[in-house]
């Protein structure tokens, strides 16, 4: 017979977006009890729980010992799904519960959880606005002394998370790269000396590191996910020179550098992704060996998958054409393979 379970003498308010097993954690740690104590309490109301402290599978218990509302992570989990074009939206962005997940782990502000270590799932940037601190990366940097850093961080928190970009779902980590190619010439080496100054944290060894980066790296990310840049930026008039060169003075804008124009060999490679990505779309959408006719916008989530191309999840599916034409291809993969895929990076770092 399962036991009633009281509520712990100090209560701690969980994160937002908080984990179980980190408020678990957390709790135990405030009432002076292990984690494994605490987890053995709980197994002696529900003995089906793993003997490891697994509190994903228990949040309920969680909720009681902890003076918590009923159905808090579940509340907590629900609201901070990122976004995603899914099935049971015609494919367009929508927070389904189905198909959606929470963002990655991360590092939750220090001060924030009174000083001790917890980890969040929610949709938010490396950065606690209230605080001003970074915390990611292996990080922890006070960044009062540079406001650009919380501009990107509320850009990323109103614009990008509604677009279902998230710290690891590959645009952020694309822009970076492009960044990173830029900074081998010109525009970023400046720009982290001085960020070193304000910060007090030692020279990077790699210039163009997401830290050193980020208010320019959610700029970029602005601009290569709205609709409209894409449709002009993946017009069949231009060739894949010009789509290169037009993706490239993105870069020279957002950096405000007073360089010449170079070419970006990751330029190059991110065009060739998305038009071969586009391409096979159209293959998918041509072919008639399927049970089920194939949209424009279920393939072009299907090719920015499999090919690991993640511009085409933002591009409009209205007036797509491939440039040059594309071939026959076979069909678009069922959806249950891949409408709840994990995100990959195009351009891994």
């Amino acid at each position: 017979m399962m036991q009633t379970l009281r509520e712990l003498p100090i209560r701690i308010r969980p994160l937002e977006g908080e984990t179980e097993i980190s408020y678990l954690h957390r709790l135990a740690n405030a009432n002076a009890l292990s984690e494994a104590n605490l987890w053995s309490h709980l197994r002696g109301t529900d003995p089906s729980l793993p003997f490891k402290p697994t509190a994903g599978k228990a949040p309920y218990l969680l909720e009681a010992v902890g003076g918590l509302e009923d159905g808090w992570f579940l509340r907590s989990r629900t609201r901070n799904l990122l976004p995603r074009r899914c099935p049971h939206a015609n494919w367009k962005f929508n927070t389904c519960t189905v198909c959606c997940r929470p963002p990655a782990e991360q590092p939750a502000c220090r001060r924030c959880a009174h000083g001790g270590d917890a980890v969040v799932q929610h949709r938010a940037g490396p950065i606690c606005t209230k605080h001003r601190q970074w915390r990611y990366n292996e990080l922890d940097v006070n960044i009062a002394a540079v406001p650009e850093y919380v501009r990107a961080e509320l850009a990323l928190r109103k614009h990008l998370t509604t677009r279902g970009i998230g710290l690891e779902t590959g645009e952020l980590q694309l822009a970076s790269h492009l960044l990173r190619d830029w900074a081998k010439d010109a525009g970023l080496p400046s720009l982290t000396e001085r960020r070193t100054a304000l910060t007090g944290t030692g020279t990077p060894e790699d210039p163009a590191d997401f830290f050193w980066i980020f208010p320019e790296a959610v700029r970029v990310t602005e601009v290569l996910t709205d609709p409209l840049f894409l449709a002009y930026l993946l017009d069949d008039r231009w060739t894949r020179a010009h789509q290169a060169e037009y993706l490239t003075s993105v870069i020279a804008i957002v950096v405000d550098s007073q360089s010449p124009a170079h070419s970006l060999p990751a330029a190059d490679t991110i065009i060739h992704h998305v038009n071969e990505a586009i391409r096979a779309a159209h293959g998918m959408v041509g072919t008639r060996r399927t049970s089920r006719a194939c949209t424009m916008r279920r393939a072009l989530v299907a090719a920015a998958r499999t090919h690991r191309a993640c511009l085409l999840r933002h591009l409009d599916s209205k007036n797509v054409r491939p440039n040059p034409p594309p071939p026959r291809s076979s069909p678009a993969p069922r959806t249950r393979d891949f409408a709840a895929a994990e995100h990959l990076p195009d351009l891994p770092r």
